[in-house]
């Protein structure tokens, strides 16, 4: 018995010096993106992994979006990456997509369809106060995530494909005038 306790204790330090150093990769890595001094860092980082575990799933993971989210903060503003990653939980869990590669799509699809600035450009996101950017970011992720689970439902194709296969070729639907739900049943 006192064996079996020590192999125990054994196996449960062994995990968790490896999640301990996932972690710290992790943090690494969302710091090497997120170009801020290290108390905002920290402070972010800890959004994120709160994210992460309102969604049942690792900070690690929620860390690995972030790092997404962080590359194009320019894009949505730096205040809006707990939120981008807020939506990559969700579609990661709707779909077959783990956090990182969620939040890489979602990615895709502003670049390639600019979904989440809805009828705005570029320019004209970029005015809006921060409280309008957040709606609108909230507002126009909900609609996306809501015509790809709709399709989904109602296909053979799950979330994952469709988010891959619209990253690409949903340039050439944007540019003929498009609308998101129909490059998305097409």
């Amino acid at each position: 018995p006192v064996e079996d306790v020590t192999r125990a204790i054994g196996v449960y330090i062994g995990e968790l010096k490896q999640i301990t150093i996932e972690m710290g990769k992790a943090q690494v890595e969302f710091e090497k993106f997120f170009d801020a001094e290290p108390a905002r860092q920290k402070a972010v980082a800890e959004e994120l992994k709160q994210v992460g575990l309102e969604f049942a799933k690792v900070g690690t993971e929620a860390l690995a979006a972030g790092s997404r989210a962080a590359q194009v903060a320019a894009i949505v503003g730096e205040e809006n990456i707990p939120l981008l990653v807020r939506q990559a939980e969700i579609l990661s869990n709707i779909s077959d997509l783990n956090s990182e590669e969620a939040m890489k799509g979602i990615i895709k699809l502003q670049q390639q369809t600019g979904v989440l600035y809805g009828n705005l450009n570029a320019e004209q996101f970029q005015r809006l106060s921060q409280l309008q950017k957040e709606k609108l970011l909230t507002d126009q992720s909900a609609f996306a995530l809501d015509a790809l689970n709709t399709i989904a439902n109602r296909s053979v194709a799950v979330e994952g494909e469709l988010v891959e296969t619209m990253t690409n070729f949903a340039a050439q639907g944007a540019l003929v005038g498009e609308g998101f739900e129909n490059m998305a049943a097409m």
